[in-house]
């Protein structure tokens, strides 16, 4: 896709999905220039919120499927046709695929079909026994849940066969064929090493890396594997560079994120990426933002729990046991590490937040107040206090509408008096609030439209015994403003 990360766009249960923003440009829009009809078939699940609500409004030509997350049943679902809805009684794979047939069998130029299937979201439902070969004798969805996944798995296969079978010869020898996951596997499935918590939702690598599958004639040398990584938003570049279609111009609102995988495709060894990014606001394994390599992940913890980073080595650890930052690193770790944090800090900047102002020196350094997340009407604003020593008991932040004056006194005002020399109070003191474990805080926004634009400041204060005579630092500032 063309734009700003997904990370600007919180991930929510069900259909409160936020959609792309309008002023994306998506794929269809950018082979609109061309000769290419465009279309759907199966799930969408990008939200209702900007009244935008198939993908026909978004440019595709056609689109027949699912505008929910999945179905109800595989063999009872509601099926949407160009606006138009239909009950549908039969296996939803088989159907996605029917008509992935019948579009493909009406064009008469060339063409790009997105076939995304729902299978094998759960609920885990038995096949049609044509479909697949896995015995499921006994054997119910609650108790042996993998089972009917490699089931469905195997319809899907199956059915992909079916779709590639149905086109002529000629036809298919000049398509190309990109075939990815969109996340890791259902927690329900996860068993031995693989943890629960760190699949599907979440931030580890069993929840972001997918397989990504490529054949037709833009592929040389096939039947070999390639380690670079890629992302999924280089899908977009990789079909418009497939077409000869060129990217949406530069001076678009929304900066384009993805890069062609053309080059991979015909085996050059050139690196197209030295990362991917991934990011997941709300999971109950802890959101936040993560960066990784071909080898390693770094992780930063900061939403629904207390902040952290972790460090992995996929290729030593594929299970992401062994967190490197509780021990020493060696210079290539560390070195990768430095990198990655540097680049992280880069891709989430403080958003609508700007320091103001220093803190003083403590113990550990002089603080900072840093904000996580940009503030937003309806959302959880987080908040960490860095440079913090680590047997620091308590922090508290001073949150105020004002960094002219406190109580009629101006600011900044000197706290020499109160036994913290070279420490300032930077704003009001309007409001006291307590910081969590590890100086990590979250202030709640209402969602009411008179706080989109209202500005405010922060500052932390935390115990650093010894360090003056009354034992406590003081961060810098930041100065917010709340975003819609």
């Amino acid at each position: 896709r063309n734009g700003t990360p997904y990370s600007v766009l919180p991930n929510l249960p069900g259909n409160l999905s936020l959609g792309p923003y309008p002023n994306e440009t998506t794929l269809p829009q950018a082979l609109a220039p061309t000769n290419y009809a465009t279309a759907l078939i199966g799930k969408w699940h990008l939200g209702t919120r900007y009244g935008l609500t198939t993908p026909n409004q978004y440019g595709f030509g056609h689109f027949a499927g699912i505008l929910d997350s999945g179905v109800p049943d595989y063999y009872l679902w509601t099926k949407v046709v160009n606006g138009q809805t239909q009950a549908i009684a039969n296996y939803a794979t088989t159907e996605i695929i029917n008509d992935a047939i019948q579009w493909i069998g009406q064009q008469t130029r060339p063409w790009v079909l997105q076939v995304a299937f729902n299978a094998p979201h759960a609920p885990f439902q038995a096949p049609p026994a044509n479909l697949h070969t896995q015995d499921l004798t006994g054997l119910t969805p609650s108790t042996a849940p993998q089972a009917f996944y490699r089931a469905m798995v195997q319809a899907m296969d199956t059915e992909i066969g079916r779709l590639l079978a149905s086109l002529p010869a000629a036809t298919l020898a000049n398509t190309n064929v990109l075939f990815l996951g969109d996340n890791g596997m259902d927690p329900a499935l996860a068993s031995g090493p693989i943890r629960p918590e760190r699949v599907k939702g979440s931030l580890y690598d069993r929840g972001s890396r997918v397989p990504l599958i490529a054949a037709g004639p833009a592929i040389v040398g096939g039947n070999r594997t390639c380690a670079s990584i890629v992302s999924g938003v280089d899908v977009f570049c990789t079909v418009l560079d497939l077409c000869g279609a060129p990217p949406p111009p530069t001076a678009t609102t929304q900066p384009l994120d993805g890069v062609s995988l053309r080059p991979l495709l015909q085996g050059s060894s050139v690196t197209v990426r030295d990362h991917a990014y991934i990011d997941m606001l709300y999971s109950s394994s802890g959101g936040g933002y993560a960066i990784r390599t071909e080898r390693y992940e770094l992780l930063r913890i900061q939403a629904n729990q207390p902040e952290r980073m972790e460090f992995y080595d996929l290729q030593l650890d594929p299970f992401e046991n062994n967190n490197l930052l509780l021990g020493a690193l060696n210079a290539t770790e560390r070195a990768t590490f430095d990198r990655l944090f540097q680049r992280l800090e880069t891709i989430r900047p403080d958003g609508y937040c700007e320091s103001l102002g220093g803190g003083c020196v403590g113990s550990a350094g002089v603080p900072r107040m840093r904000s996580q997340t940009s503030p937003t009407v309806g959302e959880n604003f987080f908040f960490h206090i860095d440079n913090v020593p680590a047997q620091s008991a308590l922090s508290i932040a001073v949150f105020g509408f004002d960094n002219r004056t406190n109580q009629g006194a101006p600011l900044p005002m000197s706290l020499s008096a109160v036994g913290m020399p070279g420490c300032s109070l930077l704003v009001s003191t309007d409001v006291f609030l307590a910081v969590g474990y590890q100086n990590f805080g979250v202030i709640p926004i209402p969602a009411f439209a008179s706080y989109d634009g209202l500005r405010f400041y922060l500052q932390g204060f935390s115990l650093d015994p010894g360090i003056n005579a009354i034992g406590a630092s003081a961060s810098s500032a930041l100065y917010c403003v709340i975003g819609s």
